[in-house]
């Protein structure tokens, strides 16, 4: 999928042992044992100059993914209640990942409460949403501050978020295994409606206004 000449990012995501009663803590104590904090900081439109501090971890087991966010802003926008809603008008950290040769993908966006939306598709024009039954059966998403909708202006505020991804939500894919998995992804930041809209991403993105629909310009993720 990626553009010839573009030099795309690799991120290796390590399986770690099985859960035990997984919640906020014991995700983040897991992700922080065996892997790194990576940025999402490239600015890819100058127009949108404002960089919060953000960054993720990623690890998987036999049946789920394990992804921890950490960002700290000023403004933090959390109003979306409902799932599959636009998340993207809040503060918002996102994970589109796609697996294999697959020229679809899906896009995981998250909410600072907790709100997901997610949906699967080629393109921003042609996305199927997953159905919120799913959803809600297989992804929790913690949040540090609270599950309740708010906004926070003009503060340097830290904020987290701890997402456990049952493989079951792949709805297109019933047979994914995680092991040895050719995938590809990128991870992003954003807050359309903030007081200072940003467009972060981790691997590059060359489009000339600011679009994370973009599946030439996913790096690579390879599951250990």
């Amino acid at each position: 999928m990626a553009i010839s000449g573009q030099e795309n990012k690799v991120l290796s995501i390590p399986k770690v042992p099985l859960l035990e009663n997984p919640n906020h803590e014991t995700i983040t104590r897991i992700v922080n044992q065996y892997t790194q904090p990576t940025k999402i900081d490239l600015i890819n439109w100058k127009e949108f100059p404002y960089k919060p501090d953000v960054e993720f971890q990623l690890a998987y087991t036999n049946d789920y993914l394990l992804l921890v966010f950490q960002a700290r802003e000023q403004h933090v926008l959390a109003k979306k209640t409902q799932t599959n809603s636009r998340t993207h008008h809040d503060s918002c950290v996102e994970f589109f990942v796609s697996f294999g040769n697959d020229p679809n993908y899906y896009n995981f966006e998250f909410n600072p409460i907790g709100t997901v939306h997610l949906a699967y598709g080629s393109g921003l024009k042609n996305r199927e949403f997953i159905d919120p039954t799913l959803i809600h059966q297989y992804i929790s998403a913690q949040g540090s501050l609270g599950s309740k909708p708010l906004e926070i202006k003009a503060q340097n505020t830290m904020w987290s978020l701890s997402v456990l991804i049952k493989k079951e939500v792949f709805h297109y894919h019933p047979n994914l295994q995680f092991d040895q998995l050719k995938a590809s992804g990128n991870f992003y930041k954003c807050g359309d409606q903030t007081i200072e809209p940003h467009f972060l991403s981790w691997n590059k993105v060359s489009t000339k206004s600011p679009s994370f629909h973009q599946p030439n310009y996913f790096g690579i993720l390879k599951f250990d």
